[in-house]
């Protein structure tokens, strides 16, 4: 005779539960979400600093292409890197969000960035440029605040294109 542990179906039962726990999600997340990526595109850093804690978290693992991931933490630092950062030539930045979701309290984005004017900040000055690149960003989003900020960002692509750019006009 065959007997049957029911443990398994326990536990799957279980995961299903704790599953579902995850799916249930707060849908405004995803526009507090969208409303904190408006201030920081649009050099809000006042309405951006709102969002903050002292404990919030910036990184952007894919800025060791400028000589180290980009890690603050705290408000105060966040906003300060993003003043620093701002452009400081003519650069007409359009952010665009593709695509979002929600899993718990992390809402994630599929965002181009296109950038045009001039190529300083890609290696290129003095050189009009347009350069779009594909991104990711994960927010972690708790009581209306950003926990964490996480960015990764094909920073090489953004850099061959202005450096493809540049080399056209110079052979005209």
């Amino acid at each position: 005779m065959r007997t049957w542990s029911v443990l398994p179906l326990l536990v799957l039962a279980g995961a299903a539960n704790a599953q579902q726990a995850r799916l249930d999600v707060d849908p405004a997340l995803a526009e507090i979400g969208r409303e904190y990526l408006e201030t920081v595109y649009r050099f809000d850093f006042e309405g951006q600093r709102a969002y903050y804690t002292d404990e919030s978290v910036f990184d952007d693992p894919t800025a060791e292409v400028f000589g180290e991931p980009y890690h603050f933490v705290g408000g105060d630092a966040i906003v300060g890197f993003f003043q620093e950062t701002q452009p400081a030539t003519e650069l007409t930045v359009r952010v665009d969000i593709q695509d979002a979701f929600v899993v718990g309290n992390r809402v994630h984005f599929f965002v181009h960035y296109e950038n045009r004017g001039d190529g300083a900040p890609f290696g290129s000055p003095g050189e009009q440029v347009t350069v779009i690149a594909k991104g990711f960003t994960i927010l972690r989003i708790v009581d209306g605040k950003v926990l964490h900020h996480l960015d990764y960002i094909d920073y090489p692509g953004m850099f061959r294109q202005a450096r493809e750019q540049t080399e056209e006009a110079g052979e005209r």
